[in-house]
């Protein structure tokens, strides 16, 4: 099987894997050594985690040999903020995570357009980024994010956006290294391609990459009466997964996109998923269906540090 198909066959793996941090979450790390002969022969080595939430955050994070070898991602369901970052030079590492929520509208008389079967605007933006390590002969590394709406009304809502990075090798006479997005309108089948930006880094190397989208799409209102909008009114998962396999020279390489998968929305309902994330006010009309802007801004080169990871 080629480095290739092996990336993509890792990257179907159910997110579920392990015992689920609840019914609507998962998060699963996993890093593991070959067996290793010289003189003496040193067993394979594999460690995972399954994961879990506290204080509001669903993560996972597998370390071995110190920092050498690790394995990280988490979901803040409070804002939707989420991230993954893996790290190797002589095995592999691979994260993921997926979360769905509910969005429940709180004002009966706002919300009448929907329980008429109507079509609010939404305004969505989306927004990626993260660093890499341009990996020589024999290494590859992949990074995929996925946003995903589905209507609770039997209508239409919003959409899916999808992020690939993919590098296989990195540099070499045969490099390959890719990035791709796209977000399907579910109401309009509107598909939109937006530019994945990827530049060179100050250092030997390493490489940024990102997109960034803003994007007028829809909620839909009650395909039948009665309507009941107790039950919320649309669900949004977020899932991601990155793996990474080194070169076959040992020379560690990394891919860091922690923290950096966001998104936010902005209606003039009062919407409110269950797990506190909140609408922001339209900034003003909205545009067509088809209608949309795309924000390209440079990415910031090297290693993307949160505030609040230092080990890495």
């Amino acid at each position: 099987m080629s480095l290739r198909a092996k990336a993509l066959l890792t990257l179907l793996v159910i997110l579920t894997l392990g015992r689920p941090a609840s019914a609507d979450s998962s998060a699963f790390t996993i890093v593991s050594e070959p067996r290793l002969c010289g003189s003496v022969c040193i067993p394979a080595v594999t460690e995972s985690n399954t994961g879990g939430i506290s204080n509001g955050i669903l993560s996972s994070s597998t370390v071995l040999n110190g920092l050498s070898e690790f394995a990280e991602t988490s979901i803040d369901l409070a804002s939707g903020t989420a991230g993954v970052a893996v790290r190797n030079n002589f095995g592999e590492s691979r994260a993921d995570a997926s979360h769905t929520d509910i969005w429940f509208c709180g004002s009966t008389p706002t919300c009448a357009a929907l329980a008429g079967g109507g079509f609010v605007t939404v305004s969505l933006n989306l927004h990626v980024e993260g660093n890499a390590s341009l990996t020589p002969s024999g290494g590859f590394m992949s990074l995929t994010y996925v946003y995903d709406t589905a209507s609770l009304l039997g209508s239409s809502a919003l959409g899916q956006f999808q992020f690939n990075f993919f590098e296989d090798p990195g540099f070499g006479l045969q490099a390959h290294i890719e990035g791709q997005a796209s977000f399907l309108d579910y109401h309009t089948g509107t598909l939109l391609h937006p530019t994945v930006l990827i530049q060179s880094g100050s250092l030997d190397n390493q490489i940024a990459f990102g997109a960034d989208l803003t994007v007028t799409s829809f909620i839909g209102g009650c395909a039948s009466s009665p309507c009941d909008l107790t039950n919320g009114v649309f669900t949004d998962t977020q899932s991601l997964s990155a793996l990474i396999d080194p070169a076959s020279d040992s020379s560690v390489q990394r891919l860091n996109s922690l923290d950096t998968f966001r998104v936010s929305i902005a209606s003039d309902l009062p919407i409110v998923s269950a797990d506190g994330r909140t609408t922001g006010a339209a900034a003003a009309a909205a545009p067509e269906p088809a209608s949309w802007m795309l924000i390209a801004g440079a990415m910031a080169i090297g290693w993307f540090r949160p505030a609040h990871r230092s080990r890495y």
